[in-house]
């Protein structure tokens, strides 16, 4: 009877565990000026604009800009790293880089918004995420959330 109760015990243990570290997260809308994000929400706003994540001792930085850039610049920002992932298209160019314990992740995506005075030229939205290795598995699926939900908005 106790070996059962036992085995009853560490099932629900078990199950318990694994549905908090399947917990969904939670998002809000973030927007600035022409660019619309689902932001995770306990991403505080820093003093400089990024939003910061902290967990204990580690902590993620978030920042986003839309702007109407006068030429199309398209740089890689890995120092002496190659980037592990980079695309780039009329509509999109993103990478990634692993920068000592520190992953490193941009994407920029190219559109008309014909909102800014007149500029009937393209318009970017970008975000940047720099997270800690050790947290990949954390934040890979909130990352890749945030860029197929970062838009042009109204």
């Amino acid at each position: 009877m106790r070996s059962r109760a036992l085995a009853v015990l560490c099932l629900l243990v078990g199950i318990a565990t694994a549905g908090s570290a399947s917990a969904r997260q939670d998002y809000v809308t973030h927007r600035d000026l022409f660019l619309a994000v689902d932001l995770p929400s306990e991403a505080q706003e820093a003093p400089n604009g990024e939003f910061i994540v902290t967990e204990g001792a580690d902590t993620t930085t978030l920042a986003f800009m839309a702007s109407t850039p006068h030429f199309d610049v398209r740089r890689v920002d890995c120092g002496d790293s190659e980037p592990a992932y980079k695309v780039s298209n009329d509509r999109l160019f993103a990478w990634s880089c692993e920068l000592g314990d520190r992953i490193r992740y941009h994407i920029e995506k190219y559109g008309r918004t014909y909102l800014i005075g007149a500029s009937n030229g393209t318009e970017t939205i970008e975000f940047t995420a720099d997270y800690p290795a050790s947290k990949r598995a954390v934040w890979d699926p909130i990352i890749a959330h945030m860029s197929r939900s970062l838009r042009f908005a109204r």
